[in-house]
């Protein structure tokens, strides 16, 4: 129980430290302040952050798709070079109600959805929350754009796309 509320407040304050740091995309704090010189976080815990992540393992209390196992430094280009990642294999899939996941559309593609889904959400895990909401505005500008698309088509007295 006492390795369940430590973890609890060990996560609780890394959110709040987290939600106190610098955005990558602009290069300022969350308070607006300039922070180039700034500690890496948690620096002075590492050593506690070690312990805990041991023993939360060893219990089993771990989830795997929640941790973060590298930090990096900031990759402007990220959500860009995933938006065509997700395109490109996306795209080759469609939605099968009967097993309620993405099947791949020709025999010949060595695809499956579920473990893109996962491995997209654990990669975008390892990075500050602002790539995440990048992405989805990138995928929700694509969105728009092809029903911009199809539905200017339709109504000039065209097919649509496809």
């Amino acid at each position: 129980q006492s390795l369940v509320t430590m973890d609890k407040a060990v996560v609780q304050e890394v959110r709040a430290q987290i939600a106190n740091s610098k955005d990558p995309g602009t290069g300022d704090t969350a308070n607006g302040t300039s922070s180039a010189g700034s500690v890496p976080l948690l620096q002075p815990k590492e050593k506690i952050l070690t312990e805990l992540a041991r023993l939360v393992r060893a219990c089993g209390m771990a989830d795997p798709f929640q941790a973060v196992y590298v930090t990096t430094t900031p990759l402007e280009a990220l959500p860009t070079v995933l938006l065509l990642f997700v395109l490109h294999y996306v795209l080759r899939m469609e939605f099968d109600k009967a097993f309620g996941t993405l099947v791949r559309r020709r025999g010949s593609d060595h695809l499956d959805g579920g473990p893109l889904v996962t491995g997209m959400a654990c990669l975008l895990r390892q990075f500050h929350p602002s790539y995440t909401k990048e992405l989805l505005l990138y995928l929700g500008q694509y969105v728009r754009a092809h029903l911009q698309y199809a539905f200017s088509n339709t109504a000039d007295g065209g097919m649509g796309p496809g």
